[in-house]
């Protein structure tokens, strides 16, 4: 089982790269993008470590906020619960998402004693205990995820009812 799965652009690297070692360093099992061997290509083993990760990590930035794939995997670790966000920088985060609590890490240099890394780590914590708790598929979880799930339908306005005649 992964226990993290970062989700980012691919121009975004660089700053990942320090939160992926910083939980390795913890003993955690990462995967990022460094992970897929098709750069950037749908992979069945990205979605296996999407739908068997217990956290999901976003980390947001001017290029990931365009990005649909980062969108569509934090909608599925909103989805699921296990969604956690990281921002780099100052962008515009998704309207659906500025409900998660997003510290910002542009000055954050892999210090393991700041707040908000032992906020970070401390979820991600509880989120694999309770995956491990309840087993490799909670019943509450969504089925496998694909790109195509990841659009969501537009949302269609009521229709008013019909005047009395």
């Amino acid at each position: 089982m992964t226990d993290v799965f970062i989700s980012h652009a691919k121009a975004d690297r660089k700053l990942v790269r320090r939160i992926a070692k910083a939980l390795e360093a913890d003993g955690l099992d990462v995967w990022w993008e460094q992970n897929n061997a098709a750069d950037g290509k749908w992979t069945p083993q990205l979605q296996r470590a999407l739908v068997d990760s217990a956290a999901i990590i976003v980390a947001w930035t001017e290029e990931s906020v365009a990005s649909q794939w980062v969108k569509a995997e934090a909608s599925h670790g909103q989805d699921r619960n296990a969604l956690l966000c990281v921002r780099f920088g100052d962008c515009k985060i998704p309207a659906e998402f500025k409900d998660i609590p997003t510290p910002d890490f542009t000055k954050w240099r892999s210090d393991t004693e700041d707040p908000d890394w032992v906020r970070i780590i401390t979820r991600v914590r509880a989120l694999i205990k309770a995956k491990s708790e309840l087993g490799a598929q909670p019943p509450s979880a969504p089925g496998p995820f694909t790109p195509s799930a990841a659009a969501r339908p537009a949302v269609q306005p009521a229709q008013a009812p019909a005047a009395a005649a």
